[in-house]
């Protein structure tokens, strides 16, 4: 995956530390996101539960993928200083909202599309082969999924009328952090604590891209057409619109 020239003009006139060479290599995808069919209606509140359901089967297919794979290599000299598994790992939060929605027999009832089997496959041939590629991965997932977790939150709460006890979305619910800010600096300062060659890191933020791209692919399967079929046409009262676009702009992104 090629980075653009900005990537590298910034590279060549920074002190390169791999946090920000991430920030800057991976805003362009970062964006694509954002303004992803998906990405767009969800921050304007038009989202529908089985939209939401399919989304969490296909996070479910990925975290697992990825901390299993984190497991097996946690002592890995680029790994070891990121993992935080009781801060961080999703899988078991996926699991209980995943029966919330589908019941107790929720595992014979979900499937990944095969969209999120091409990412689970990268993911595993990243741990077996080239286990410090998995750094990238776990950037762009769980420090994105920290960023936007409260207002997707928020949304899928107040439009899905979802418990206020959190039922069904503790995927989005990081209990093991008390600040976002602090433990973000956290990931960082110890993201550039790694040492890497200049080369090294440039492949990080490709795989982070590569990340990024599997991620914006997940909706030409299952979760596209879903929300397509669901919510086409639909719109939720401006308040609310005019409310997730001020929490939008203030809180998004791995930042």
């Amino acid at each position: 995956k090629c980075l653009n020239f900005k990537f590298f003009f910034f590279v060549s006139t920074s002190s390169a530390d791999l946090s920000e060479m991430l920030l800057a290599g991976t805003k362009e995808s970062h964006t694509k996101t954002e303004i992803s069919p998906l990405g767009r209606d969800f921050y304007r509140g038009i989202v529908k539960k089985d939209v939401l359901k399919v989304s969490l089967q296909t996070l479910y297919f990925i975290y697992s993928a990825m901390e299993d794979e984190l497991e097996r290599n946690k002592d890995h000299p680029y790994l070891a200083p990121i993992y935080f598994p009781t801060e961080l790992y999703r899988r078991e939060a996926l699991a209980q909202d995943l029966q919330y929605f589908y019941g107790a027999d929720w595992e014979s009832l979900i499937s990944p599309s095969a969209a999120t089997k091409l990412w689970v496959k990268r993911i595993r041939e990243v741990g077996k082969k080239d286990p410090g590629m998995l750094l990238a991965h776990c950037y762009v997932r769980y420090i994105g999924d920290l960023s936007g977790g409260h207002l997707l939150n928020n949304v899928a709460k107040k439009v899905l009328k979802l418990p206020a006890t959190g039922e069904g979305l503790k995927f989005y619910t990081f209990e093991g952090i008390t600040s976002q800010k602090g433990f973000k600096q956290l990931y960082r300062s110890k993201l550039n604590e790694v040492d890497l060659e200049m080369e090294t890191k440039v492949s990080i933020v490709e795989e982070a891209v590569r990340a990024y791209d599997f991620s914006l692919k997940k909706g030409d399967g299952d979760l596209l057409h879903t929300h397509q079929r669901l919510c086409s046409g639909k719109s939720v009262p401006q308040y609310i619109c005019i409310k997730l676009l001020y929490i939008h702009t203030n809180q998004l992104g791995p930042k």
